[in-house]
């Protein structure tokens, strides 16, 4: 549900940054760092190649995120209200 409504306004464009776009890197977090445990502990190869390739797209969140959160600090945005 949670990446359909993202997705939604993702189309729309009305998805402003905030601090809690950083709430979406930690669930892939999780799962990636997941994978890996299981996909060693079971050696099942196909598990930890799968978050393995996840872990890129996390690469990507990360840094989309962490650009944005530097170029709100910088130019005094990030805690300041749209209202």
């Amino acid at each position: 549900m949670a990446i359909v409504i993202t997705l939604h306004y993702i189309k729309r464009l009305k998805l402003p940054y905030t601090m809690s776009w950083w709430a979406f890197t930690f669930p892939l977090g999780a799962y990636v760092a997941a994978s890996h445990s299981v996909g060693a502990i079971f050696s099942i190869e196909l598990i930890d190649y799968i978050g393995f390739s996840l872990y890129w797209l996390l690469a990507f969140f990360w840094s989309v995120t962490s650009i944005n959160t530097v170029r709100h600090t910088y130019h005094g945005s990030l805690f300041k209200s749209k209202g």
